[in-house]
């Protein structure tokens, strides 16, 4: 493969601007060996039995848990959540937690040529060219993942830190595009607008996670062997709410991320600073109604 082409297709892609500014390329792998890579072994597994079997079969294809956002990497805990034995441990604005696992080893040439490629200099180099950001002033981290059922992040625009986001779907199931796995582009509801503008106010305080039901979905990010990528501003809101049947198929991704070497910040509002008391607000629109009509009078 002439990686020369993916990186070439980054740098002609024009932004999509709404609901917030990002790339997005459809058929970004080549066709015949986007096939070869979602019918490779390590990639489409044997139909699991159940949750455990399925863990069982990660396993032994060389597929580990990580620190994932939304996720835990406890198995017993994940396992007990799913048979209802147990409350989620995961922020307060999801309904439940899910685990990742990301390809610690790859069997095939083209599956660990295309591994290689998302985590080589070149391709952060053209990111960075692409959103104009310093290659030196940042990390990155990248990897080929699956997401099981459960795992969920709210909409939120990323923490400060992060400088660059990217996603392309690899989903074996030839049905993927219509699964309830996907990641959600969102744009807050105009009544909660007033969060964008305190996050884009006040610099030295990080952005959180949000309810699903301040935001509304703008773009749903489910074509496969496409691609997003964004830099992480204060209207970047996405999520994802996986709720599926992961034992034949698994929300499967080339992810990565860049990150800003420095970011301090003074602190991190959550959801709830943001909760305005209707209340006090009605009590004071009655009184000065009051006012006025006491004025009206003279």
């Amino acid at each position: 493969m002439n990686y020369n082409i993916l990186l070439e297709k980054i740098s002609k892609a024009k932004f999509s601007l709404s609901p917030f500014k990002y790339l997005y390329i459809k058929d970004f792998i080549p066709k015949d060996e986007f096939i070869s890579l979602t019918s490779d072994p390590q990639v489409i597994l044997e139909e699991a039995n159940n949750d455990m079997d399925l863990i069982n079969l990660l396993h032994q294809s060389d597929w580990e848990p990580i620190h994932f956002p939304g996720c835990t990497t406890n198995i017993n805990d994940y396992i007990k959540w799913r048979n209802k034995e147990s409350d989620f441990d995961n922020v307060n604005t999801c309904e439940g937690f899910g685990i990742t696992f990301r390809l610690k080893r790859s069997y095939s040439k083209l599956l660990e040529g295309y591994i290689s490629f998302f985590r080589s200099e070149e391709l952060k180099n053209c990111l960075c060219e692409k959103f104009n950001l310093n290659s030196e002033q940042t990390t990155y981290d990248t990897g080929f993942q699956k997401y099981l059922d459960g795992y969920e992040i709210s909409p939120h625009p990323d923490v400060r830190k992060k400088a660059l986001t990217f996603m392309l779907n690899v989903n074996p199931n030839p049905n993927s595009e219509e699964e309830f796995h996907h990641a959600h582009f969102c744009n807050f509801k105009p009544h909660m607008s007033y969060v964008q503008e305190y996050w884009k106010g006040n610099k030295h305080a990080d952005r959180s996670w949000v309810p699903w039901d301040w935001c509304e979905t703008k773009f749903l990010h489910n074509a496969n062997n496409s691609i997003t990528i964004f830099a992480p501003d204060n209207d970047t809101m996405h999520g994802v709410k996986a709720t599926y049947n992961h034992l034949k198929y698994q929300r499967t991704q080339f992810y990565g991320n860049l990150w800003h070497k420095k970011e301090i910040l003074q602190f991190k509002p959550n959801w709830q600073d943001f909760i305005i008391n209707s209340s006090k607000e009605i009590r004071t629109s009655k009184k000065e109604t009051k006012r006025i009509n006491r004025q009206k009078l003279f």
